[in-house]
């Protein structure tokens, strides 16, 4: 979600977290921002997806960023 929403910073502060837990880097290219809507997660799951070096899954924040996410994948 756009960093002006709350849950966006627990959303980051929670995967930042679980990545030094388990120690693993942030990159910071993995994480995308969109609206929390459809055409959200479809646009970010295709800038992922077209990267030199493509992420191996995805976290989505919520059921319709999923869904635009699947549609794109």
């Amino acid at each position: 979600p756009p960093p002006s929403l709350n849950f966006a910073y627990l959303f980051r502060q929670g995967y930042r977290r679980g990545l030094k837990r388990n120690n693993l880097d942030f990159t910071e290219s993995l994480v995308a921002t969109c609206e929390v809507n459809e055409a959200g997660g479809y646009a970010a799951t295709r800038d992922l997806m077209t990267q030199d070096d493509p992420p191996t899954a995805i976290l989505f924040n919520n059921d319709a960023v999923a869904l635009g996410g699947s549609r794109a994948l």
